[in-house]
């Protein structure tokens, strides 16, 4: 099972996913494929908003299977953009719980 942590309300904003759907074999898994972009882009905003210069320091990104951890702190400036970003992967992550219950879970 894929447990997803997203906090957005801290002044650091976090996002943790661990597991393995078990949904089908590696490589075949169309929820673990699809926690996967949804990680893969959190992952990204932080990254273009590090670009754009709207962290207050560099973004800390675990990306590794089974295991992805990202934590960025936006600036004033950035700070409604970081938020929306993260409330649409959670939305996300939310669609496949609903859909997998078996598979995914949101802590």
């Amino acid at each position: 099972m894929i447990t997803v942590t997203l906090n957005r309300k801290a002044e650091t904003l976090s996002l943790c996913v661990t597991g393995h759907a078990g949904f089908a074999s590696m490589g075949q898994d169309i929820v673990c494929a699809a926690a996967s972009i949804l990680v893969y882009t959190a992952a990204e905003l932080a990254l273009d908003m590090e670009r754009r210069g709207q962290l207050r320091r560099a973004p800390v990104l675990h990306l590794k299977p089974g295991d992805a951890q990202i934590r960025f702190t936006p600036d004033a400036a950035g700070r409604q953009r970081a938020e929306t970003g993260l409330e649409t992967v959670g939305y996300g992550f939310s669609l496949l719980a609903r859909k997998y219950p078996r598979c995914i879970r949101l802590a």
